[in-house]
């Protein structure tokens, strides 16, 4: 089947997830050029590569329970609330947080195509992420079956997707879930099982490696934002390999540092990182309102997406911040109502087994 990798669990994953996730809601916020470039150079990218390296050679003698742990981890999550997210669009709007508004027949039709994954409601818009990743990991599970897991079929598989990224890219084609950043998705995933297979840890060079990283983020600064959603064929393979490397730098940074005693802020946020995906939109939306009342902003405003740009200076801290505490109390309110649901629900079947009895 391939080479034995370790199964251990690494917290290092976690907490760079937690970093990853942080740089995404600063991303979003509207802070300074200089460090949204840098963010937008590897900071997705090393989410699909992560996903990579926790894939383990266990799924591949069953892979319909892969499957069905995708569709319970991914696809449901998306379709759930994508529909919550449909269901209060109108309510949205008439708040004055949409410029739109969907008609009955749009709403059916919009439900329909979020089963098939292919509706994006704005405040959620992050989700695209999500898609990307289920399709990368059916993708990738599938090709290793069949190909089996080995570092020659991930490179080989890496320079087959990369190509077909470029031709799409070129004849500027998108057809459905087949498009340049879901293959790009896909090269990634690879890229990180590749790592695993390799054992990335034990990859010399490093130092070499992250000056390396440390020149790409410094030439970021001099260049306009590049972004896995919107690349070229001019640059679509440059962004791979600098992702790439940086990913690589970033990660290897990290296990250098996981036992420091900040780390377990990110390590916690690591564990929240679809809960903030979720919501970091909807709560930039509270201080937006406190934007327009502190600068006598119209409130027309609110349509602005994601965030209030102008005279956005010191906002964007507000926005990170607010973003997470509303992400974590949001997060623990899910907790909560979920151990009360839990404890309802076992009461209400004990009493049931009472009286049948």
């Amino acid at each position: 089947m391939g080479h034995t990798v370790s199964t251990t669990r690494n917290i290092g994953l976690d907490i760079a997830k937690g970093i990853l996730i942080l740089l995404m809601v600063v991303g979003h916020s509207g802070a300074p050029a200089w460090l949204v470039n840098m963010i937008y150079t590897f900071h997705m990218p090393c989410f699909f590569i992560i996903s990579g390296l926790l894939f383990s050679e266990k799924y591949l003698s069953s892979v319909k329970t892969f499957y069905k742990k995708r569709i319970k981890s991914l696809w449901w999550p998306f379709v759930k609330w994508t529909w919550i997210f449909l269901f209060f669009h109108n309510i949205f709007y008439a708040s004055g947080i949409y410029s739109d508004s969907y008609t009955l027949k749009e709403m059916l039709y919009k439900s329909f195509t979020t089963l098939l994954m292919l509706h994006n409601e704005q405040l959620i818009g992050g989700f695209w992420f999500i898609r990307s990743l289920f399709i990368a990991s059916i993708f990738s599970v599938t090709y290793f079956k069949l190909f089996g897991f080995s570092i020659k079929s991930s490179l080989i598989g890496i320079v087959l997707l990369l190509a077909t990224a470029e031709i799409l890219c070129i004849l500027n084609l998108k057809i459905y879930y087949i498009n340049s950043f879901n293959l790009l998705a896909c090269a990634y995933f690879l890229t990180g099982a590749l790592f695993r297979l390799i054992n990335f840890k034990e990859i010399k060079y490093k130092k070499f490696i992250c000056a390396i990283s440390v020149l790409l983020l410094g030439l970021s600064l001099l260049d306009e934002k590049r972004e896995m959603l919107e690349l070229n064929d001019k640059i679509l393979l440059p962004y791979f390999f600098q992702s790439i490397i940086i990913s690589f730098s970033f990660l290897t940074l990290i296990e250098i540092y996981k036992g420091k005693e900040w780390t377990k802020f990110f390590y916690y946020l690591g564990d929240k990182t679809l809960d903030i995906l979720i919501i970091h939109f909807i709560a930039f939306r509270l201080v937006s309102v406190i934007k327009i009342e502190a600068l006598g902003l119209d409130y027309d405003h609110m349509k602005d997406f994601p965030v209030i740009e102008s005279q956005n200076e010191y906002f964007w801290v507000l926005y990170v911040v607010v973003a997470l505490l509303v992400a974590l109390a949001f997060s623990g309110s899910k907790k909560y109502l979920g151990i009360w649901y839990h404890k309802v629900w076992e009461q209400f079947k004990a009493k049931k087994n009472e009286v049948t009895t």
